[in-house]
């Protein structure tokens, strides 16, 4: 049996460069992702409630 090397498994520490983008871009990105979320569920739950009605 082959033993898989488990490089990937383990966790990256920050850069120490400071390329950090603004802080208005990462709330925009959490704000996208938070918006499409809310998006996905909601259209799941829809899609669920219509198969009830099946």
């Amino acid at each position: 049996m082959a033993i898989m090397p488990r490089d990937w498994l383990q966790p990256t520490g920050p850069d120490d460069e400071g390329d950090e983008p603004p802080v208005h871009m990462r709330w925009l990105w959490f704000i996208g992702i938070s918006i499409a979320s809310a998006l996905v569920v909601i259209t799941l739950a829809y899609i669920l409630r219509g198969f009830l009605f099946l």
